[in-house]
């Protein structure tokens, strides 16, 4: 009986047991940049909204739906060129493009590569590390634009750490509003500095890049959600949000001059937290002790 209540004693508090040789390790995401226009335009935006899905199997996929109400202010109709950069690390991969409607309707788009760019993932910049050399990192989205008018190579296949962009038109009645729609999947940056597990990530880092957005003639409201899935945490975010059971919602009347940057936390991964399972297997850790102890006192008074 003592062996058995001492082998399994040993199991529970080796579900604990964290390795060092495989260590912690950062693994950096890569951002998502607004959608928008590489030309002069008369084109206000009345309200944008972003909601982030988090894929509950993975904290590393969200789900993202990007809309748009725009109108165009000048007195004649306008042909808008239209871009929305990505890194190729920051697509899933299983999702090679974009969906793009407008005005309910789907539309035509082409991709070009900007062979000239690259990201680094160990950079640690937070999503900036978008460079042309060695010597020229964090680059702005103007640098990006320029880059694209001076491109011509097409689209052949997704690089990891390669820079995209999806081109496409939108034309645009004036004084009319229109709305424009861009569903994708994005991959979040991975980290495991504090996970109870050295093999298990339990923080991911969004990262949407609103810079872009200032590009419009105006921008207005803009609305944040991010769904999140039990037994998870939203933390370290840069634009404030407002919790309402597992949902997370920011309203802005401008747009922030602060990009967007989210972490998404596996709480029961992390060190420090005492959850359902911990507070179970303290019981029976606990209970078997005494039942130990109990044995032992009674073969001693034999």
């Amino acid at each position: 009986m003592r062996k058995i209540m001492l082998f399994l004693l040993m199991i529970i508090l080796m579900t604990n047991i964290s390795y060092a040789n495989a260590g912690p390790w950062i693994y950096e995401g890569a951002p998502v940049l607004n959608p928008v226009p590489y030309e002069n335009n008369n084109v206000e935006v009345l309200n944008e909204q972003i909601e982030f899905n988090i894929n509950r199997k993975d904290l590393g996929i969200a789900h993202v739906n990007v809309n748009y109400r725009m109108k165009n202010t000048s007195d004649k109709r306008e042909k808008i060129n239209m871009c929305f950069p990505f890194v190729g690390r920051g697509i899933h991969l299983k999702n090679k493009f974009a969906k793009i409607t407008y005005n309910g309707v789907e539309i035509d788009s082409e991709i070009k590569v900007l062979k000239n760019l690259q990201f680094d993932h160990e950079e640690g910049l937070k999503g900036k590390a978008i460079y042309k050399d060695t010597f020229n990192k964090n680059l702005s989205f103007s640098d990006i634009i320029d880059e694209l008018n001076n491109t011509k190579e097409a689209y052949e296949d997704l690089s990891e750490n390669a820079i995209y962009a999806i081109l496409f038109k939108v034309k645009m009645e004036p004084k009319v509003e229109n709305t424009l729609n861009i569903s994708y999947v994005q991959k979040s940056g991975r980290s495991r500095t504090d996970s109870k597990s050295s093999y298990t990530y339990n923080r991911f880092d969004y990262y949407y890049f609103l810079e872009p957005a200032s590009y419009w003639k105006s921008f207005n409201d803009l609305n944040i959600k991010i769904i999140a899935p039990r037994g998870t945490d939203i933390s370290n975010s840069s634009l404030t949000l407002e919790k309402e059971k597992k949902i997370y919602i920011g309203n802005f009347k401008r747009l922030p001059k602060e990009n967007f940057t989210f972490e998404v936390v596996s709480l029961k991964d992390t060190k420090g937290y005492f959850g359902f399972k911990e507070m179970v297997l303290t019981i029976i850790m606990f209970f078997l002790i005494g039942k130990i102890f109990v044995s032992i006192k009674r073969k001693k008074g034999r």
